[in-house]
């Protein structure tokens, strides 16, 4: 039951800080604005085929990134409420594993992508 409430604990203070942390950013955008200036322009227009696809490739990126910090959010959640089950607790840390072999290929794939862009674009 311990464990269960600190993982809740937990679980409880990462979502509290998301709460810091945007009406900061809200904060920060307002000013912008307020100097009339545009707080955030997007990607500028994609000229060629080259710039469109690693447009497409970041953000699929980005999504995989999003991805794997729910994964392993949910692993440790099911490690802190094993509760002593060794089938549980493996299974959390193969799936921990699992997320962080996944994230080594996504910023892998990240590297391979940036250099051919790089290289493209030359």
């Amino acid at each position: 039951m311990k464990k269960i409430l600190a993982g809740l604990k937990l679980f409880g203070v990462s979502i509290l800080s998301l709460f810091f942390v945007l009406p900061a950013n809200a904060s920060a955008l307002s000013r912008l604005k307020s100097t009339g200036t545009t707080a955030y322009q997007g990607a500028p227009p994609a000229t060629n085929l080259t710039a469109t696809i690693s447009g497409i490739v970041v953000t699929v990126i980005q999504l995989l990134g999003v991805a794997f910090f729910l994964l392993l959010m949910y692993a440790g959640f099911l490690y802190l409420t094993a509760a002593g089950d060794e089938e549980k607790v493996k299974k959390a840390k193969n799936l921990i594993v699992s997320a962080v072999i996944g994230m080594i290929l996504i910023l892998s794939s990240y590297a391979i992508a940036s250099f051919v862009e790089g290289s493209l674009t030359k």
